[in-house]
């Protein structure tokens, strides 16, 4: 699984910095073979020996990459990075944990350090290495849904959202786990900044939003007409009118669907009520929340 953040560039702690690491460190077959090394703030340092000591793991944290060969580009607006499936540094590594944090806004972020060190320290994320080994022997069963058949009428709608939607809650599961862990870090040392006050609820909750936005825009609209990235916000397409009616007539279908909007209710519930074994929830009447409608579904 690779557990990616995006947020707004909110003020956020200083995590520290990369510095350009010398060459007899290089050398050092103990040290991560990397051009930049980590220099942390004082706060960071704290977090990442509390999190060593009670992980038994080393933590290695790189500059975020432009790309890696298995995930392709990196977007430009994710902030931080945990591949729980590598072979170094994932969640089987008996060692060692490697987090990868962005320079783009100018620092690195305290808060994302630590919501990356919570998807570090799951252990859900175990799961994930092994499932390559049932995909290389024919046993999994996770069809991308952009590879579904938007053209077949019936019950297509509930089939995919049967068979995404649980993988799509297990997501929501580990970044809802992933902020809580970064909140505690931060009461433990009475640390606070704007993103640590934001809505945490919001942004686990946009996997899901994103994922019902597929039924509204269809993944060929979506790539017919797509113009940047596609953020769940429609912001980055150029439909004509045309296209216009075409996406209206099937937000009328998709609303109309009975058997979708009963899974799309079901995977809510058990959402909401998770977030709240954790007090997180949308704010009722608060439109900047992702899912503030949620309630009145």
């Amino acid at each position: 699984m690779v557990s990616k953040i995006y947020r707004r560039p909110p003020s956020e702690i200083s995590a520290g910095y990369f510095e350009d690491r010398p060459w007899i460190d290089r050398l050092n077959p103990l040290t991560p073979f990397h051009s930049k090394r980590f220099v942390p703030s004082p706060e960071a340092k704290k977090i990442l020996d509390d999190f060593s000591k009670e992980t038994g793991k080393k933590v290695n944290v790189f500059p975020l990459p432009h790309e890696r060969e298995e995930l392709g580009p990196i977007d430009e607006n994710t902030l931080g990075l945990y591949v729980s499936d590598d072979y170094r540094g994932g969640s089987l590594d008996p060692f060692s944990r490697n987090v990868y944090l962005s320079e783009k806004f100018n620092k690195p972020g305290l808060f994302t350090l630590a919501h990356e060190l919570g998807h570090a320290r799951d252990r859900s994320m175990w799961k994930t290495p092994l499932q390559r080994f049932a995909r290389a022997v024919g046993f999994d069963t996770n069809n991308n849904l952009r590879d579904a058949d938007f053209s077949t009428p019936g019950n297509w709608r509930s089939a995919v959202h049967q068979v995404q939607s649980p993988q799509i809650l297990e997501i929501f599961k580990d970044e809802i786990e992933a902020e809580d862990y970064a909140k505690k870090v931060y009461n433990k040392y009475g640390l606070s900044d704007e993103t640590s006050r934001t809505n945490l609820f919001d942004y686990p909750a946009s996997y899901i939003s994103n994922f019902h936005n597929s039924f509204v825009t269809p993944a060929d609209a979506r790539n017919e007409f797509k113009t940047g990235v596609d953020d769940g916000t429609f912001n980055n397409y150029d439909f004509t009118a045309e296209n216009n009616k075409r996406l209206l007539d099937i937000g009328f279908e998709v609303a109309a669907d009975e058997n979708y909007q009963k899974d799309k209710r079901n995977l809510i519930k058990k959402a909401l009520e998770y977030a709240e074994n954790f007090n997180m929830r949308p704010p009722e009447g608060a439109t900047s929340s992702v899912l503030s409608d949620w309630y009145n579904k």
